[in-house]
Order: structure tokens, then sequence, then C-alpha cells
């Protein structure tokens, strides 16, 4: 994840957001809930972000984004590869400890999903990737 963002206010940074994340052995179903088999491929979320620190020179914060998703996948023994685009939202809840005036290390528990269509081939795609991740932090302030 990579974001990059300023304090208008104190205790809020707004910003860009680039999020990649690769997909490894999902399952894949159909809409009657049939899993046809497993793959692998990505998603990538770009948009802008909030994030909040409740103590403005406390180390917690809470923050989101919504943006564009793009994903790919490619499910084994197949020639129907997913190629879709729709909307993107993470939220997180972070801890950070000063290690400098204007540095702080900590950890990140992150929540995100995308909500995908692909329209290219003879039907139409739909496609949900959710997720969770736990993540080293290093803020810049």
């Amino acid at each position: 994840d990579l974001l990059v963002g300023g304090t208008p206010a104190p205790s809020l940074t707004i910003g860009g957001a680039a999020v990649l994340k690769t997909i490894s052995d999902p399952e894949v179903h159909l809409g009657n809930d049939t899993e046809v088999g497993s793959g692998s491929g990505g998603v990538l979320f770009v948009g802008p972000f909030v994030d909040g620190f409740p103590m403005s020179n406390g180390g917690t914060h809470l923050g989101g984004l919504v943006g564009f998703a793009g994903a790919t996948r490619r499910r084994q023994g197949s020639e129907d590869d997913f190629s879709g685009g729709g909307i993107g939202v993470a939220a997180w809840f972070g801890q950070g400890f000063w290690v400098g005036q204007e540095v702080s290390l900590g950890f990140i528990l992150k929540l995100d999903a995308a909500f995908l269509r692909d329209d290219g081939g003879p039907v139409a795609l739909t496609d949900t990737i959710y997720g969770g991740s736990l993540m080293f932090s290093v803020l810049y302030h």
C-alpha cells in the first residue's frame, strides 16, 4: 500500500492511495455457488483516502478509502480469464509508536473489498473480492 497525503487540519490526513494485492489460489464459483476451480490474479485500488487521529499527538488512527478497483484473475486449466473494473473500499485501524520527531512505526489492521464487472466476453461476469491484512506501517508526519 502507498498512501500520500497532507494534513489540512490537526488530526486529519487526506490524500491519494494505491493498493496492490495478489490473489493466490482463489475459489471460483458460478452464480449457483458451484465451485469450478481455482487460479491466481491481482487487484489494484486507486482513490482518495481519509485517516484520522483521535489524539493529534497519539499513535492511534482510523481510516478508509473508496475508489476505482481493477482486477485480473486466471482460472487454472481454462481460457476464461476475468479482467474487470468497479469500486473498491477499505477501512483500517492503526497504532503507531514514535521513533523520531516526525516518524512513527507500527501496525495496521485493514479490511477491504472490491465489487467488479467484466463485460469483455460473450457473457458479463461479476466478481467480489474481499480480504484482510495485518501490516507493518511507517508514517512520516
